[in-house]
Formats: structure tokens, C-alpha cells, sequence
């Protein structure tokens, strides 16, 4: 399965709605539970929020309970639609698969720019 950046950020949008660290199922409209449990195994294994492995016979589950500091931060360059969509925009006019890693710091440099940090 490939990783899709913007179900990840739509999984941390999500968990930051949630008023109590719980774990939780998280749905989002079109995307089955297999796809969204495996990137909440993904954005686990990057560091950016606490989750657990709770497949069973019935299926593989991922359920999340928090975001750590790594996902707040990411989320707060990213929660933007219009700088996301640019960050994305960018990227891909230079030919560049878009990576969390690569999408922060260039989602960084857009907020320094807006700011005249740059």
C-alpha cells in the first residue's frame, strides 16, 4: 500500500477534534479501516502519534490515542488547506515524491516566507 500524505494529515486532523487521549477508532470518508490503520501504523512508526496494534483474527487495526509532540508540530505547519496544497504543489513541480520530511520544510519555509523570516 502506498502511503497517502494527505489521509495522514487528515488522521492527525482528526485526532486533534478528540477531547480525551482515549483510544479511538478514527473513520474518514472514503478510506476503508485497512487503509487508515496502516497509516496510523506509519505516522506510529515516524514518531508522530501513539497508537497500538490491535489486529485480531478479525483484521488488521491500528487504534491511535494521541499525537506526540513530532505530530502537533508537523500539524501545525500543515493544517493550512491552501499552504498544504502549495507545499504539495511545489514539490511535485520539481519532479520530487512528497515526503513528510520534505512537505515540513518546505511548508517551514512558506510560514517563514509569509512572515518575512526568509
Amino acid at each position: 500500500m502506498k502511503f497517502n500524505l494527505d489521509l495522514a494529515r487528515e488522521i492527525l486532523l482528526k485526532l486533534e477534534e478528540n477531547p480525551s487521549p482515549a483510544w479511538i477508532i478514527i473513520s474518514i470518508d472514503g478510506y476503508s479501516g485497512v487503509e487508515i490503520s496502516y497509516h496510523i501504523e506509519k505516522l506510529y512508526e515516524g514518531g508522530y502519534v501513539n497508537a497500538i496494534n490491535t489486529t485480531s483474527s478479525d483484521g488488521f487495526d491500528y487504534r491511535v490515542k494521541s499525537m506526540t509532540y513530532q505530530g502537533h508540530q508537523f500539524l501545525d505547519l500543515a493544517r493550512d488547506r491552501t499552504m498544504w496544497e502549495q507545499a504539495k504543489k511545489l514539490i511535485k513541480e520539481k519532479g520530487l515524491e512528497i515526503t513528510i520530511e520534505i512537505i515540513s520544510k518546505v511548508l517551514e519555509g512558506l510560514a517563514k516566507s509569509a512572515l518575512g523570516l526568509s
